[in-house]
């Protein structure tokens, strides 16, 4: 039982983590875009 809880708790931290990665990477984006526009 412990163990199932942990990987579905690590599945859910791992797949914030990639949110979390992405909107970043995607904010670093729109400010360099916004950079080289303006």
């Amino acid at each position: 039982m412990k163990k199932a809880i942990k990987k579905s708790q690590m599945r859910k931290v791992v797949k914030m983590a990639l949110i979390i990665a992405v909107i970043s990477v995607l904010a670093v984006f729109a400010a360099s875009c916004k950079w080289t526009i303006g």
